[in-house]
């Protein structure tokens, strides 16, 4: 029996950390929101909130103030403000498609933090939330890629499923063809059918030659898979399209990093990188000196590798991999 409990105490703890699916954007039900949106979409979280919280003292019921206040809650890791938010405008318009969404979202993500026996109500309420979103709008690609990334990760005692995962996954495709081809691609790489893997990443890569999230997503296999050669490949093929790629410049320093292969070019194209400013979603600075540190490692030039471990820390005194790094070379 507590063999059984700790297994699935472990199960739950991998569906831990949904990521913020991309793509979910609001749509404005009336010009009176526009402003709102508008602070929300450009990253002005502060404005927005202040937006929407005079929305709420205006118009308490109001389900759209709430779903974005949800949002900016989430977009600043306040997991419970989030929780509660979008409950609301669940209760108030219980209809809406992309509450639904998020609020699975939010679950996916506080499920780590959860206690044992909350994991599993927890992880019943993702499962219904992104069924219910897809159920509402068959097209919500978001909701049916949160739903799949829960199938295949959950156990089964909560309905996870890999068969359904990849169900819903054909469906995507259909829809979205990039979506649809990664989804099954991470189903196989759970399944440990690499090859299948790397068949599903090949096709999205050939159909959408020019697509960066298609051959980022094939270099991370590689790197993952420790095919350095074909990985460096990818990367390179991305900076000969486009020379000032952050992604790219990025991902073939980590790959000169992770394998000890290629290390000039690898210092070459983080040191570009450092002159470029990172946009939000891309690795940060410290990040980078945090890489050129495992390059000086591989290269047995301690000294350079600390200097890089210090600048990362520097920048972020929290970073931890970098604090990691430097203790281990005293």
């Amino acid at each position: 029996m507590v063999k059984s409990t700790s297994r699935f105490a472990a199960c739950l703890f991998a569906l831990a950390l949904f990521p913020a699916l991309p793509g979910l954007r609001a749509t404005v039900t009336g010009d009176s929101l526009a402003a709102g949106i508008r602070y929300f979409e450009n990253g002005a979280l502060d404005s927005a909130t202040t937006f929407f919280e005079n929305r709420l003292r205006l118009q308490p019921e109001d389900a759209q103030a709430h779903y974005f206040l949800g949002r900016i809650s989430f977009a600043k890791n306040d997991l419970d403000t989030a929780e509660k938010h979008l409950l609301h405008a669940i209760r108030l318009e219980p209809g809406d498609s992309r509450f639904h969404t998020w609020i699975g979202t939010v679950y996916g993500n506080k499920i780590n933090s959860a206690g044992f026996f909350s994991k599993y109500g927890m992880a019943k309420k993702i499962k219904f939330h992104f069924s219910r979103a897809i159920e509402l709008d068959a097209d919500n690609l978001e909701a049916r890629e949160g739903l799949i990334l829960f199938l295949m990760r959950a156990p089964a005692i909560v309905g996870g499923s890999i068969d359904k995962a990849k169900e819903h996954a054909r469906v995507l495709k259909s829809k979205d063809l990039l979506r649809g081809s990664l989804s099954m691609a991470r189903i196989y790489e759970k399944e440990k059918k690499w090859p299948q893997a790397e068949a599903e990443y090949s096709a999205a890569v050939k159909e959408l030659p020019n697509d960066d999230k298609a051959r980022l997503q094939f270099g991370y296999f590689y790197q993952r898979q420790k095919k350095y050669a074909q990985a460096f490949a990818i990367f390179e093929d991305m900076l000969a399209d486009s020379l000032n790629s952050r992604a790219a410049l990025y991902q073939i320093g980590k790959t000169g990093a992770l394998s000890g292969q290629n290390l000039d070019r690898a210092i070459a194209c983080f040191q570009q990188y450092l002159q470029l400013k990172p946009g939000e979603d891309d690795p940060s600075w410290a990040d980078a000196h945090w890489r050129l540190g495992m390059i000086y490692e591989h290269r047995q030039q301690y000294k350079k590798a600390r200097q890089h471990y210090r600048s990362a820390l520097a920048l972020e005194p929290d970073h931890r991999q970098a604090r990691a790094a430097i203790k281990k070379l005293k």
